[in-house]
């Protein structure tokens, strides 16, 4: 895994690393949770291939001169202690022709698009997952990537074509995102207020929720850059028009300012 070498040797909690909280193999990290459908889900991708690694909770931080960070607007993530960001799991490895293979993955109940936003963060220029870019999945854990997942590892399916089905489960075109994405972070500021009146400390959920607006804004620009659709039939061919839209777009994502977040009732 000369290519993993990179992901291999970063340490976890084990070795004093309270920036990850576990990175080795998956057989090994199973041994560490209690019977529960993860447990058996994992079970499962570990049994498609035993030397599949697993990183989970690592925590990093956006790459600042990225062009994409500038654009978005959005000064309030850089307000936050360093490395805000937490990957959930990513699973690597190799696939039957020893290609390799990563999935980022997370439960249900985490949003969709801040997960495809973790990915975008991580994978932009200088960050962690930039070399791995074109090999790696986002998706829920569930058993419909179950079965995505062992069309790649069985090489019978390419990442990018696996992500388009994964997409079509929540969006099939770029209004529908942004639809999806202006409602989730409108429902984010009705929820943090709620969880304010439970949560007598407020700096994870602000924090979290500081994360999350960044990257819907982040999902939106980055998918309106790539969309060819937009560029060809709306902005005539004019990249500098497309980039105006991804702006808007990214804009359209609506906040609760970072300091008015502790100044809540």
């Amino acid at each position: 895994m000369t290519e993993l070498t990179f992901l291999t040797e970063i340490n976890d909690e084990r070795k004093g690393n309270h920036l990850c909280a576990f990175n080795g193999f998956l057989e090994d990290y199973l041994e560490t949770i209690e019977e529960s459908p993860l447990r058996v889900t994992l079970k499962a991708l570990e049994a498609l291939n035993p030397d599949f690694r697993i990183m989970v909770g690592y925590h990093f931080d956006i790459q600042t001169e990225a062009v994409s960070n500038q654009i978005i607007r959005y000064k309030d993530i850089t307000k936050l202690p360093s490395h805000p960001f937490i990957l959930p799991m990513f699973i690597y490895g190799k696939d039957s022709k020893e290609e390799v293979i990563g999935f980022i993955l997370a439960s249900e109940e985490e949003s969709f698009t801040v997960l495809k936003g973790l990915y975008y963060a991580i994978t932009e220029n200088k960050a962690l997952l930039e070399s791995l870019r074109n090999n790696i999945i986002v998706a829920h854990l569930n058993e419909d990537t179950l079965k995505i997942i062992t069309q790649l590892t069985k090489s019978e399916i390419k990442c990018g074509a696996a992500q388009r089905l994964i997409d079509g489960h929540y969006y099939n075109d770029l209004n529908e995102l942004k639809a999806m994405v202006k409602n989730e972070a409108e429902a984010l500021q009705v929820r943090i207020k709620e969880d304010f009146k439970e949560h007598k400390h407020r700096a994870p959920l602000i924090y979290k929720a500081v994360t999350s607006w960044f990257l819907m804004k982040k999902v939106l620009y980055v998918q309106t850059m790539m969309n060819r659709h937009l560029l060809d039939r709306e902005c005539a061919g004019d990249v500098k028009k497309q980039r105006h839209q991804a702006k808007l777009n990214a804009d359209s994502v609506t906040f609760i300012a970072y300091s008015e977040l502790w100044r809540q009732n």
